[in-house]
This record gives structure tokens, sequence and C-alpha cells, in this order.
């Protein structure tokens, strides 16, 4: 399923902003730690930890994110370390900008670039 589907499927605008910002993050990197991701979004971003781990078990769900478990190298005691990267979309290609956009910010865009190229609102 693609993110844009994803997206759609969730009911509230405030998990669907905070889903956008997860994936956003997601995608500055290769691999996120997951007390790194964390760190970054709760709470400046998202409110609530709860809110993180399930939006992170519904995008894994729907092969959206990976979870990856790396063992330490040498081992350590503890649990192994969790990392989170973001799939790429369906077509084989990797999400763009434009993708991590919701519709308002995607009109608001078009406006924009139509207003520098001499376009009408």
């Amino acid at each position: 399923m693609s993110l844009e589907l994803f997206i759609d499927k969730l009911r509230s605008e405030d998990t669907k902003r905070y889903a956008l910002i997860l994936v956003k993050e997601l995608s500055k990197e290769d691999r996120i730690r997951s007390c790194d991701l964390l760190k970054r979004l709760i709470p400046n971003k998202i409110p609530y930890d709860v809110t993180v781990y399930r939006l992170i078990k519904d995008l894994s769900e729907f092969n959206i994110i990976k979870i990856l478990k790396i063992p330490n190298n040498p081992p350590t005691p503890g649990k192994t370390p969790t990392y989170y990267t973001l799939q790429k979309r369906p077509d084989g290609n990797k999400y763009s900008d434009f993708d991590l956009m919701t519709r308002t910010e995607l009109i608001q865009e078009c406006n924009r670039l139509s207003m520098r190229v001499g376009g009408y609102k």
C-alpha cells in the first residue's frame, strides 16, 4: 500500500499530520535508531509516545517502514537496538518531498509555483 492510501485511511486530521511528520523524519536518514527518533518527535512534534508507537506499528504493517533489529558488535548486554527505515514507494523510487506534503501544503506550493512562472491564483 502506498503512503497516500495509508494517510487517506486515517480518520483524524491530527493523526494524518503526525504520520507525515514521522515519515518526514524517517526520510532524512537511511535508518534511525528508535530512541533517537523518539527524542526528535516527542513532545515537540507529536505530543504522545503512544501515538508514535501506534503509527510505527501501522506503517510497518502496511510496508511503508521497515523495523530492523541490528545486534551490537561486539555484543553488549540489554535489548538489541531497533532501527527504522523508510521503504521505497511501490514503483521502486524513494519518496519525494511532494509525497510527504499534506494536500493543503501541495495546493499552497502549486499556487506559489504558478505565481513564479506568471500563472494565476
